[in-house]
């Protein structure tokens, strides 16, 4: 487990890296072009799976647990077929839109950011096979190679070509990537391992995808949009310093990433099959206290960094405040939402996750419209997020305690 945290937090840090050294390499406007974009072409890829890519997250665990994981290739092609035909229909339309309206863009990009979308939405169903073999070795390798690679295309892109060829750089990253992983899974597929002992006899339906598709959107809507909307409402500057604070509490979010895809499955399973040897809610208390640490340490480091004026120039260039820090380091500490929501997928919640997305994203919503309708400066927007992720955790948490042992989904509902 050690060895899978360390390559996995190595990856997040190249990650990590390729974010701030396209930040220094773009003008902020253009950083702020290409953060908004990429975003806008991330939720795509999740508007256009339509719950299918969302139902593999519980759905593939379940399959491999009971033993029916030759099941999984057949699922998965056909939603990768799906979200292909989509979005080269959704390409093909923006780019003759583009040609005949001024959208800001040409046709050329319009395309590629089809091609973004496409990519990040079959990244998240390689994710989805791998997290459900709970090989570590394979997860790992997977996300150290794409971290490397997004790293290289997408800094030589931005340096060669600015944030368009950053773009570029990023769907030859993802398609290398893919690549990559397509050619692990047979492998792991034909693998000899013991199952669970115990076997479901009829059919695992592929459940609460709609519900989770849904409050996947609304949740990750507030860090894809909001810095389309910082661009719209202060420029594209500022745009770009929203961006460098979201990196930030990106950190936080990498290490809970890291974290769900280990455990996440582990607990799905784990519910299924009514083994007690995986507690969802003594893994929650662990990771609260190392988010906790974490996010000390990143906001303290922060700070160092400033008073130290390094990189050179880098905070003056952004103008990134004391308040702005300190807020991004509490949206860090939030981002343990991500593993209350699979404690309630185990147990068949998605409704509850769902709630707590649309009211997170409610609050976000109205948080930006005050500090938009108040002329407030970057801090408000950052502000407006806090607030949905600290509205989202609490009632997440509050679902888990109600309904400790409940699995309650209809299946006319599923």
């Amino acid at each position: 487990m050690s060895a899978y945290f360390f390559w996995m937090m190595l990856a997040s840090a190249l990650g990590f890296a390729k974010m701030l050294a396209l930040a220094q390499i773009l003008h902020p406007a253009n950083f702020g072009a290409y953060v908004s974009l990429f975003g806008l072409a991330t939720l795509a890829g999740m508007l256009l799976s339509f719950g299918q890519v969302e139902a593999t997250t519980k759905h593939f665990p379940r399959l491999w647990a009971n033993g029916q994981k030759q099941e999984i290739p057949h699922h998965a092609r056909r939603i990768a077929l799906s979200q292909t035909a989509r979005f080269v229909i959704l390409g093909i339309m923006a780019a003759i839109l583009a040609s005949s309206v001024d959208l800001g863009f040409d046709p050329f990009f319009a395309l590629v950011a089809a091609g973004l979308g496409l990519g990040t939405s079959l990244l998240a169903l390689m994710a989805s096979i791998l997290r459900a073999s709970e090989n570590i070795r394979a997860l790992q390798n997977f996300t150290v190679v794409r971290s490397v690679l997004v790293l290289a295309a997408s800094c030589i892109g931005g340096y060669a070509l600015g944030w368009q060829g950053a773009l570029i750089g990023d769907i030859v990253a993802i398609t290398l990537s893919l690549t990559f992983a397509a050619l692990q899974t047979p492998t792991l597929l034909s693998a000899n391992e013991e199952t669970s002992a115990t076997i479901v006899t009829e059919p695992i339906e592929a459940s609460g995808g709609k519900r989770l598709y849904a409050a996947n959107i609304l949740s990750s809507s507030i860090s894809l949009v909001d810095r389309s909307l910082v661009n719209l409402a202060l420029g594209a500057a500022a745009a770009g310093t929203y961006g460098v604070i979201a990196l930030l509490y990106q950190v936080g979010q990498i290490t809970m990433v890291i974290l769900t895809q280990r455990v996440g499955p582990l607990i799905i399973k784990a519910q299924f099959t009514g083994s007690a040897a995986v507690s969802g809610l003594a893994i929650f208390r662990n990771a609260l206290l190392g988010q906790t640490i974490l996010t000390l340490g990143l906001v303290v480091c922060t700070f160092l960094l400033q008073w130290m004026d390094f990189p050179p120039g880098f905070f003056e260039k952004y103008d990134i405040s004391t308040l702005a820090i300190l807020l991004a380091g509490g949206i860090s500490l939030l981002q343990v939402h991500q593993l209350l929501e699979f404690i309630l997928i185990s147990k068949d919640l998605e409704h509850a996750v769902l709630t707590a997305s649309g009211a997170s994203s409610m609050v976000f919503i109205v948080g930006t419209m005050l500090a938009w309708w108040s002329g407030l400066s970057v801090e408000g927007f950052v502000a407006a997020v806090f607030l949905a992720r600290l509205a989202q955790v609490g009632l997440l948490l509050h679902a888990i305690l109600a309904n400790p042992n409940a699995r309650p989904v209809p299946a006319d509902e599923r």
